[in-house]
């Protein structure tokens, strides 16, 4: 039906719906003149005198219809009225051109009488337009709870009579008033009424939760909140957030991160902000490590296949601390070859204290320190009980072997010279300080002890009967431990478990005492006056005593070596040993000390490898790389039934050769569970032969499998639908299942494909279907995944399960790559196996400096020396000729 125009009919009452935009629009649209100055022979004004016109758009359905007119008013005339100053009958012209207009088919004109109102007429027009208007309000309140409360109190005034004229008016304005307000508010808040927006009840959000603001003035959005909180919970860390593609630090952290590592920070609404690319990651969080920062790594919980399904679609996505690392506990991995500050410092190691006061005052001073240091890259523990003085000579010697990168300290402050020692090594070494906030005695250190190792029996697979490698038992060992070390072993393992390293403590028999009769204890101004591990210039490894002796072809080789340097033997006994086994490796060229050295080339760092697996860190990559070494050393030589049947005179290289073929068995059941090469590709899904020995993983797979073959079903359906035979599934971009369809038939794709991509000959779409099944293979993926590390991290339990025997062996590869080492440097011009007496007496014939014969261009001038005995026990050098060196 045609729209129709409605203007003023004879009944008084409007012809289409009441609503509030019909009142509005007939109140602001009147036009109204009431002179005629213009033409000279118009009579003279009079009041009320138009002539009203009907503008009314005449319909088919119209004609002959009666047409209903709203109530006329007094001051106002509605929007459909024309009102013109009437014109005197005396004009017939006047008529004529209303007669011969054009728009005489179209409209109706109406000329009402020119009769002025009486003054009663007038206040009965008031009254209708006033009733007329509330009649409106009630329909208007009946389809719109908004203005409830409102109208009702206007209707019930309404029906009440009013005892005087004058009151009446007034309520009736003052009604009209507060109405009109409210609605003059309601229409102003841009909230649209289009459609059926009037049957649809208003929210009113009167509970809604108040938006925090930030510091610049700005409220904090969901991502700010996360880093608002993650923060405030940890206190001290440097946080990079995974946000997207990148990492991002926010706050103070923007600003340390932008000093050490060169990147920009800027203003981001509430935080100053500082972003690195996803591959730099690993690169400057070590730069920040190196610093002495501790750095945690807020990562994404959640992903966006799971998030869709799960009660957080609407909200940011979950993140928490998935990483945490300090210099000691970055357990870097395997081949790294960053030549930055922190892989220099590859054994870093966490130094944990603990202290007994054994009476004194001043110098005199004593107290009882307990010492666990572990370096949790290598996995070696070292620890020791020793009686010190006010001079803390013992504690800064061991400072000075071990170096380590992290202290952990009691809660309740130390002695105060322990204190000032340990705060002059932290500022020299820039180690970090961390305090133990809930300390232990040590009862209830024992305790703990004895609960950890309960649990890590429980916990690990029988060993295999080819291991001969005999453990001892931990808890015996531990009743063995000093006091005051069982309370800073109990704190040891306490912290570390917060990174997940507390593994490094499981096994008992690789603990090693600090000083042993065996071994001489070098103070630290000796290691530094001798330049045994760094020279006196620029404290770099250059023109150090082993820069000139390390020629070993492992890193745990190279480890073997400097702890041999910085404890000389005394026992004779093993002294001897060592020299016979360098005497032979120089002498022998045997087949079997060939291969030996051809096997020590190209391992890699099996010692960090192993750790990573008995911490649950490596990679299928690493893991492999890590198996097939150990094949290589178990293959390379056949069992013997004694070490006597290798061969060799010394017994050190026979237990050497012996051990490495018990390897075979263990290794061999490892690998043949898994692809090699998925492995080296780092496939952890298609990972396992054997596919019953994780039925979930299968599961997952043939989940993933379903939905493949359904959508191969599918695409039958496709072809039907826009006529196209021919027609297979595309992959764009990693989107897949698409249906391309040229641009010329895009009239054949029904309504609820969704548009995914287009080009200039084709559009790509998505059917309803395969949105829904693109969805539900996602899941299965990810549960795949999840599945699959679960899978991964059993497997490296069960290599742990055998973690002493492949340590054993790994560490006598050490010994043997060491002693090669000192058999190539004693090949060097005018190197000599000394000679061990009974007597007290030192005599050297000749004697160079190692060092500066190796830097220096000029000839060095041999010295003479003879002690003990006759000759005296002191003697005083000068100038550069100071050090003797002997292997």
């Amino acid at each position: 039906m045609p729209s129709t125009l409605r203007g003023t009919t004879e009944s008084g009452k409007s012809g289409s719906q009441t609503t509030l935009s019909h009142f509005f629009q007939s109140q602001n649209s009147t036009v109204a003149t009431g002179n005629n100055v213009s033409n000279p022979t118009l009579p003279k004004k009079r009041t009320r005198s138009s002539p009203t016109i009907d503008l009314t758009i005449e319909s088919d359905e119209d004609n002959g219809m009666e047409r209903e007119h709203p109530p006329k008013r007094a001051k106002h005339v509605a929007t459909q009225e024309i009102v013109r100053p009437r014109v005197g009958s005396a004009e017939p012209g006047n008529a004529a051109r209303l007669a011969e207009s054009p728009m005489k088919k179209r409209f109706k004109y109406v000329v009402e009488e020119s009769s002025s109102p009486s003054p009663l007429q007038g206040d009965n027009r008031q009254n209708d337009t006033r009733n007329k208007f509330k009649e409106t309000l009630k329909q208007v309140a009946q389809t719109n709870s908004f203005f409830g409360s409102e109208v009702e109190g206007i209707d019930d005034d309404n029906d009440k009579e009013p005892d005087t004229t004058d009151e009446r008016e007034n309520d009736e304005d003052d009604d009209e008033d507060q109405v009109v307000s409210k609605l003059h508010e309601r229409f102003s808040s841009g909230v649209s009424l289009k459609g059926n927006a009037l049957a649809k009840p208003t929210k009113v959000n009167k509970g809604k939760k108040k938006q925090e603001i930030g510091p610049s003035g700005l409220p904090y959005t969901p991502l700010e909140l996360q880093v608002k909180h993650l923060k405030e919970e940890n206190l001290g860390t440097l946080l990079l957030f995974e946000v997207g593609y990148k990492y991002r630090f926010f706050g103070e952290d923007a600003r340390v991160a932008s000093r050490a590592l060169g990147i920009a920070c800027f203003m981001s609404r509430n935080f100053l902000t500082a972003s690195i690319p996803v591959h730099r990651k690993m690169i400057h969080t070590k730069k920040l490590l190196s610093l002495g920062h501790r750095v945690g790594i807020v990562g994404q919980t959640e992903t966006a296949a799971l998030k869709k399904v799960g009660d957080n679609k609407s909200g940011p996505f979950t993140r928490q601390i998935t990483e945490l690392y300090t210099a000691t506990t970055f357990v870097d991995e395997m081949e790294s070859l960053d030549n930055d500050e922190l892989s220099s410092r590859s054994t870093a190691a966490l130094m944990c204290l603990s202290e007994g006061v054994m009476g004194g005052m001043g110098t005199d001073e004593r107290v009882s320190i307990g010492l666990v240091s572990v370096s949790p890259a290598t996995g070696e523990v070292v620890y020791d009980e020793f009686v010190d003085t006010g001079m803390r000579t013992e504690l800064e010697t061991r400072l000075a072997h071990i170096k380590p990168c992290e202290l952990l300290l009691p809660g309740t402050k130390l002695s105060s010279h322990t204190e000032k020692m340990l705060k002059h090594y932290s500022y020299t070494g820039t180690a970090r300080v961390e305090r133990v906030q809930d300390e232990l005695k040590y009862t209830k250190a024992f305790e703990f002890l004895q609960i950890f190792y309960d649990s890590s029996n429980d916990s690990v697979e029988d060993q295999t009967t080819s291991s001969t490698f005999k453990e001892s038992k931990p808890l015996a060992d531990i009743v063995e431990f000093p006091k005051q070390v069982v309370v800073a072993l109990a704190h040891a393992i306490r912290h570390l478990d917060g990174y997940g390293l507390s593994n490094a403590f499981r096994k008992t028999a690789f603990f090693a005492k600090f000083l042993t009769r065996s071994h001489m204890l070098l103070n630290a101004n000796t290691l530094e006056n001798l330049e045994i591990f760094q020279n006196q210039t620029d404290y770099t490894r250059k023109g150090s005593l082993i820069s000139v002796l390390d020629h070993t072809m492992t890193r745990f080789g190279s480890r073997q070596l400097r702890q041999w340097l910085g404890k000389p033997l005394v026992n004779q006994e093993i002294l001897y040993e060592r020299f016979q086994a360098v005497e032979e490796i120089i002498a022998d060229r045997s087949t079997t000390l060939v291969k030996l050295r051809t096997l020590l080339k190209g391992l890699p760092d099996l010692v960090k490898g192993l750790c990573r697996i008995q911490y649950g860190k490596s990679n299928p990559k690493e893991l492999v790389t890590v198996l097939l070494a150990l094949s290589r050393i178990s293959t390379e030589f056949e069992p013997m039934k004694t070490s006597e049947d290798v061969g060799f005179k010394t017994p050190l290289l026979n237990d050497i050769v012996f051990g490495l073929p018990r390897l075979r068995v263990a290794v061999d059941k490892f690998l043949k569970e898994i692809d090699i090469k998925k492995a080296r590709d780092g496939e952890i899904t298609e990972l396992w032969k054997d596919p019953a020995k994780y039925p979930e993983i299968e599961d997952a797979r043939m989940a993933i499998l379903s939905v493949e073959l359904h959508m191969k079903d599918h695409l039958a359906e496709v072809r039907k639908t826009i006529r196209r035979p021919g027609l297979n599934w595309a992959s764009v971009a990693g989107v897949d299942y698409l249906v391309e369809v040229p641009n010329s038939e895009k009239g054949k794709v029904p309504a609820d494909w969704t548009r995914v991509q287009g080009t200039k000959k084709v559009t790509r779409f998505h059917t309803p279907e395969a949105r829904q099944n693109i969805a539900q293979r996602d899941q299965h993926k990810e549960m795949l995944q999840a599945v699959s590390l679960k899978a991964f991290s059993k497997f490296q339990e069960e290599i742990n399960g055998e973690y002493g025997l492949l340590r054993d062996v790994i560490n006598k590869l050490g010994t043997a790559d060491a002693l090669f080492s000192l058999a190539r440097a004693s090949t060097s011009p005018g190197y000599v196996k000394p000679v061990i007496g009974e007597g007290g007496e030192l005599e050297i014939h000749n004697g160079r400096h190692p060092m500066i014969e190796v830097l220096s261009s000029s000839p060095f001038v041999p010295n003479s020396i003879k002690l003990g005995g006759c000759h005296g026990l002191a003697l005083v050098l000068t100038g550069p000729n100071m050090v003797i060196s002997l292997y």
